[in-house]
C-alpha cells in the first residue's frame, strides 16, 4: 500500500493556520494487480480542506529504476565561486502526462555560491526512471553578477536511458559556462 499524507495550511497574521487541505491519498496494489489499469500513468487525487483543496499528482510504475542525480559546476566564466541561480528539473513520460520534478530552483536574489568542480546543492536528488522512456534533466542556470549583467552558465537538457545499474554522465553548456550532469541508477 502506498500512502501520501497531505496537511496544507496557509499562514498569515489575519487568520493563522487556515486548513487548505487535510487528508490521505491511498493506493492499494491488491485492487490494481488484475488489470494494471493505473500503472505507468499520471494519477491525480483532490484532497479537500475547510478553506480549499490541492491536487496530488503521483504515479506507480512497473518497470523502473531508482536513480540519484548530481550536477557539478565545470566552468563558470572562469570565476570561482559562482553565484548560481536558475532551475534544474527532471521529467519522464507517462500516460496522462509528463511529471515535472524540481531539483533546484533559486532566484537571482537567492543565488548560492558554488566553486568549480563542486556539486550544485539540489533540494532533491532522487528520481524514478521508467526503463522504457528514461528521464530528461533540464538545466537553466545563470551566474548572478552585481557589477555586470548575469552570465548564462547552462541552458539545455539531456536525456538518460539507463537499462542497468551504473552511472551515466553528460554535459550541458551555456554561453559562459558548463555543468556535468550524472545519473546513477540503482
Amino acid at each position: 500500500m502506498v500512502t501520501i499524507s497531505v496537511s496544507l495550511k496557509d499562514h498569515d497574521t489575519l487568520s493563522p493556520d487556515d486548513e487548505i487541505a487535510e487528508g490521505v491519498v491511498v493506493w492499494e496494489p491488491r485492487n490494481e494487480n488484475l488489470t494494471f489499469a493505473n500503472y505507468d500513468k499520471l494519477l491525480e487525487k483532490v484532497v479537500k480542506g475547510q478553506y480549499g483543496s490541492v491536487t496530488v499528482g503521483y504515479s506507480i510504475t512497473r518497470f523502473d529504476m531508482n536513480a540519484t542525480v548530481r550536477v557539478v559546476l565545470i566552468n563558470g566564466d572562469r570565476e570561482s565561486p559562482v553565484d548560481v541561480y536558475g532551475s534544474i528539473k527532471a521529467t519522464s513520460v507517462l500516460d496522462g502526462g509528463s511529471p515535472l520534478i524540481t531539483l533546484f530552483e533559486k532566484s537571482a536574489g537567492d543565488s548560492v555560491k558554488v566553486n568549480l568542480e563542486e556539486e550544485i546543492p539540489l533540494t532533491r536528488s532522487a528520481v524514478v526512471v521508467p526503463m522504457d522512456d528514461g528521464v530528461t534533466i533540464s538545466a537553466y542556470l545563470y551566474d548572478h553578477d552585481s557589477i555586470s549583467s548575469d552570465d548564462e552558465t547552462a541552458t539545455s537538457c539531456v536525456s538518460f536511458h539507463p537499462s542497468c545499474p551504473g552511472t551515466t554522465t553528460s554535459t550541458i553548456s551555456g554561453v559562459y559556462g558548463q555543468v556535468q550532469v550524472s545519473i546513477t541508477a540503482d
